[in-house]
């Protein structure tokens, strides 16, 4: 405890290493240096402190402290002799409470909005830091800002499936440790994506790009709703080669890889919001809709799509639908009629038609007017 003492007369009366002793730990006191840990037996070699902004350092996980939480101001007033100086006054200082706040919001939007681990949440919280101390957030641009790249940043190394545009659209709102609601002023994608680009460059952040095989991995719902055979499944269709954004490979993979098994559970977060229809009572398949909620960092049409290169790659042959078997056994006679004009014109013209008319209905019509005026 001598340490502490003596910090504490370094910086000031108004050091306090006590609030270290009872933070929560984001990294459940796992890093051998934790700073929460060792506290409590008085132990504070493992901080890193900064006396001039009253703050210290986990050696493990970098999670910032805040010890000194008051500056001295003291108050003047002018005499016929100059300037007299009377007395001081312990308060917050703007640049601390704006930091505060910051980590706070951070915090919120990790853990109640993106359901982050608590890994990934101490891996934002390091790099909101690192931004801060780089200056990011001088020349207008403001914190907000920062905690949008931090929070993407960590999520995307922690292999979650989510966008840029994603995270800036939910980070409009806060609720304080009191229970009040705040307001966010929205960031622009534009300035955002201007900062990613910008701390990624300068190597103060890492460059996020997990596979799909991880990102399969690493979704809490897919681990807790799909057994170990559907998972192998989905992560083989994964690496199958497919070419595209690793959000829209898993998604596409998890939909091949359950076919027509009912996974979504009854009131599941991802079940669709009508009546338990009939054959529905033991769960719902998945949908489009459905899965682009696992996985926000795409979007359903682009889910499709991807199905549909995974399936030429594996040469995988779908049973038809059953409309699709009416059409076989009874073509459409204008369709027919359709053919077998083009297929006159073609004739005429020594060519052949292969399978697909490569036409339109409009074309035909014109065709056929051609034809009358022969």
């Amino acid at each position: 405890m001598a340490e502490a003492e003596d910090t504490a007369n370094q910086l000031g009366a108004t050091a306090d290493f006590s609030s270290i002793q009872t933070v929560l730990c984001p990294a459940y006191e796992g890093p051998s240096q934790c700073a929460v840990r060792l506290a409590r037996d008085g132990e504070f070699q493992s901080l890193a402190i900064d006396g001039s902004r009253g703050v210290a350092y986990c050696g493990g996980c970098s999670m910032e402290f805040l010890i000194d939480r008051y500056q001295v101001s003291h108050q003047q007033k002018k005499t016929d002799e100059g300037v007299e100086t009377f007395g001081s006054i312990l308060s917050k200082s703007g640049k601390q409470r704006n930091r505060e706040q910051s980590v706070d919001r951070l915090a919120y939007l990790c853990s109640s909005k993106l359901n982050l681990s608590q890994n990934a949440l101490a891996q934002a919280r390091l790099y909101l830091f690192n931004m801060m101390e780089a200056g990011a957030a001088k020349g207008g641009r403001g914190f907000p800002q920062l905690e949008v790249v931090a929070a993407y940043v960590a999520g995307r190394m922690d292999n979650q499936s989510l966008t840029l545009e994603y995270v800036v659209d939910i980070h409009r709102d806060w609720i304080t440790e009191e229970g009040d609601f705040k307001s966010i002023k929205m960031a622009s994608m534009k300035s955002v994506n201007r900062l990613l680009q910008k701390m990624t460059r300068e190597k103060i952040l890492p460059y996020p790009r997990p596979t799909a095989d991880d990102i399969i991995g690493s979704n809490s719902w897919c681990l807790a709703n799909l057994d170990e055979d559907v998972l192998r499944l989905a992560k083989e269709i994964a690496n199958s080669g497919a070419q595209g954004s690793p959000d829209s490979i898993a998604a596409a993979s998890v939909m091949l890889a359950t076919k027509d098994k009912r996974v979504i559970r009854p009131g599941d977060m991802i079940s669709r919001p009508r009546a338990l229809m009939a054959g529905e009572a033991d769960g719902q398949r998945l949908t489009l809709e459905s899965v682009v909620k696992l996985f926000p960092g795409t979007t359903a049409r682009t889910v499709r799509r991807r199905m549909k290169e995974i399936r030429e790659i594996m040469e995988i042959n779908l049973p038809l639908t059953k409309s699709q078997v009416e059409v076989l056994e009874n073509p459409d006679p204008r369709k027919q009629r359709v053919r077998e004009t083009v297929a006159q014109v073609f004739s005429e013209m020594d060519s052949e038609l292969g399978e697909k008319i490569p036409f339109s209905s409009k074309d035909v019509s014109i065709l056929r007017k051609l034809k009358k005026l022969d």
